[in-house]
């Protein structure tokens, strides 16, 4: 079984640098909302989240039955794929590894298009020359996780062109592009009204900081599979104390960009310092940062000082020397460096 990162339960008292979610920490106002669901959880939550879709639609400017919420992105990605039922797949690794897993569970034939080194881990206009008409699926994650590339604009808009011509479905992961700059310009949203072969995952984990509460949606036009899918979904996937927290932060209005400039800051100055101590920086474009060091067991090295990095060595594509660590507050960044310093 792939491990992540976050597992405090295995690795506990450390500062965790693992994991990716928003450095702001979860907002006032979406914990109360979550509190208030823990005491109203003697009732059943909304089945299949239908009030809270219809929020997230609002806020999409999609119509409510182009919107299925989940238990985490991460339930939608199996739920789809057990839906699709696809014969042979592409993913471009190193890459999130339940994409893989959730193939591996309708025994789909999975190839792998490499991101190298040489060329920062982005992918390249060769990608086309991947997609036949052999395929029935594509994962995409825009920032990549664990590299935090974005794929170029361009390639991107040729993808969907060819996906769409090929009929091959497309499946991006736009869980980190709130993180970046110019989401507006990387996001497929404006894509979905003309292409029923696309859909857009999401999630509120990362954006708003609230992994343990498991909230993700997805998005697509093509609403006979969002109601496939809804049948293949037990109706109370989604806690109340969730349901709620998703309500109130579709609310808040000046959290992100206060967190973003915050990010933006904290996660320059974290990289020019991985560069100074002579690490290699690669893309790094959402709220964590990848690098590569000559330093195998610098996992060890951190988690025995008590702070908790992701050592990459067990996604595809990459080898022990990759690691991945959260932009966190200059605190806790100082603390991390000074370790690191020591090595």
């Amino acid at each position: 079984m792939h491990e992540h990162g976050g597992n405090l339960i295995k690795y506990h008292k450390v500062t965790d640098f693992s994991t990716n979610v928003n450095l702001a920490g979860m907002p006032e106002s979406v914990r109360t909302a979550a509190i208030k669901g823990c005491i109203d959880a003697q009732q059943y939550p909304e089945p299949y989240c239908r009030s809270l879709e219809c929020e997230i639609a609002k806020a999409e400017g999609l119509k409510e039955d182009q919107v299925i919420c989940g238990n985490g992105a991460a339930e939608l990605i199996f739920l789809v794929t057990e839906t699709l039922r696809p014969r042979k797949a592409l993913l471009c690794v190193p890459t999130f590894a339940e994409y893989e897993e959730a193939l591996h569970a309708v025994d789909c034939q999975v190839s792998h298009y490499v991101c190298h080194a040489e060329h920062d881990f982005i992918i390249q206009n060769d990608l086309l020359d991947h997609i036949s008409e052999d395929l029935d699926l594509i994962f995409l994650c825009n920032p990549n996780n664990p590299t935090g590339c974005l794929i170029p604009g361009k390639l991107l808009r040729k993808v969907v062109d060819i996906c769409l011509k090929k009929k091959v479905f497309l499946i991006m992961d736009e869980c980190f592009l709130d993180f970046t700059e110019g989401d507006h310009v990387a996001s497929l949203k404006s894509e979905l009204k003309q292409n029923a072969g696309l859909m857009i995952m999401k999630a509120f984990t990362k954006t708003f900081a609230m992994p343990g509460l498991r909230l993700g949606y997805a998005l697509s036009a093509n609403t006979g599979l969002i109601g496939s899918i809804r049948k293949r979904m037990q109706p109370w996937s989604v806690s109340l104390p969730a349901q709620y927290a998703g309500k109130a932060a579709l609310l808040e209005e000046g959290y992100l960009k206060e967190s973003l400039l915050v990010l933006k800051r904290e996660r320059s100055y974290l990289i020019d310092q991985l560069k100074k101590l002579g690490y290699r920086v690669y893309g790094s474009e959402a709220n964590f940062v990848f690098f590569e060091a000559e330093d195998e067991k610098l996992f060890d090295h951190c988690l025995n000082r008590g702070f908790l990095i992701r050592d990459c060595s067990n996604f595809t594509g990459l080898k022990k020397g990759y690691y991945r660590i959260q932009v966190r507050n200059r605190q806790d960044n100082d603390a991390l460096l000074k370790i690191l310093r020591e090595r």
